[in-house]
This record gives structure tokens, sequence and C-alpha cells, in this order.
């Protein structure tokens, strides 16, 4: 018939036929039984309840659900890749089981959060108008600089104005040029 004795197959066979239905073969023989596994503690990882760490969120999830449908529920995508494809199918299945009110919640927080200003040290502001004031624009000249000790680069002097013209001093700058109280040259001499 179609079944195959196994006295009659070779040992390389046998290790095959053990292997696909899912015994893994060491010299022959079938490996052992780990007992030095803690099958318990396994167990309890794997059962370990997901902790969600947004409150909004956190208001509407389902611990009974699984993850993936509660982000399918509130309106979230658990996957990124399964957004790239098929996106006009998956929007409409979304719509429907999507919670709106979670996700303009989740909207409004978003815009209403505060943007975290930048900081920037009082030596480093007295160095950038330094190199504004004697240089303008020009990143390449400010490199080249005597008084730029740390050997910044033309991008790195250019970054450290930007986040000095971001930050809460620029306008005092701003104020004290068009006022002639500048007197920068005079703290590096």
């Amino acid at each position: 018939g179609s079944f195959v004795s196994i006295n009659r197959l070779s040992s390389k066979s046998i290790g095959g036929i053990l292997e696909l239905v899912g015994f893994r073969c060491v010299m022959g023989r079938k490996s052992a039984y780990d007992y030095r596994k803690n099958r318990r503690k396994s167990l309890r990882k794997k059962k370990k309840r997901f902790i969600v760490q947004n409150s909004i969120i956190r208001k509407s999830w389902n611990d009974r659900l699984s993850i993936r449908a509660n982000f399918n529920r509130i309106g979230l995508v658990f996957d990124p890749n399964e957004t790239t494809c098929n996106t006009v199918d998956r929007k409409e299945e979304v719509e429907g089981l999507a919670d709106p009110s979670v996700i303009r919640e989740l909207k409004n927080v978003k815009k209403s959060k505060r943007k975290r200003e930048k900081f920037i040290s009082e030596d480093d502001r007295i160095f950038c108008i330094y190199l504004l004031e004697l240089y303008g624009e020009d990143y390449g000249a400010m490199c080249r600089d005597s008084r730029n000790v740390y050997q910044l680069t033309p991008t790195q002097i250019e970054r450290m104005i930007r986040i000095f013209r971001e930050s809460k001093y620029y306008p005092r700058y701003l104020k004290d040029k068009s006022d002639n109280n500048l007197h920068v040259l005079e703290l590096y001499e």
C-alpha cells in the first residue's frame, strides 16, 4: 500500500520524516525533553496582560479582546505594514469598527500639547550673538573664527544659530540690537 515500513528506510530518511512531524534529530536520535525549562514561568509570560500607558486609550480598552481587535475597535492600526496595501478596502472596515470619540480625543490632546522649548546655554547664546554680529549669515567664516574653540563645522554652527533663533532669547537680542545696547564684542576681548 501507500504506507512505508520504517524498518526499510535508511537513517537519513527516518530523520527527515521525524523532522516533518516536529521532532528534531541529533545523531539519529530525537532530542530529549528539556527539564531545565520552567514551563509555568513561560506560560505566565505568555498570558501576561498588555498594559496600556495612554489614559485615553485605556478607557476604551477591553481586556477580553486581543491587542489587534482592540486597536481595530478604537480605530488604530496594529501593523503599519498592512496600511500600505489594500487601503481602500481596509478604510471602510476600520471606519465601521472605529470609535470616533477616542480618535477625536487623541487628536485634540496632540494639538493642545505645548511645544517644548529648545534650551541653549548662556555661553552658546553669547557665541551665537557674537557670530551673528560679526559675520551675518556666512557660516564658513564663522567656522574659521579664532573664538570657535570647539572647532564646530559650518553645519553645526548653523544648527546652533537656528536653535538660538527658536529660543525665547532671540527677540531680546533683536530688541537690544535695534536699541544699540549690544556689547558682545567687549565680552570676548
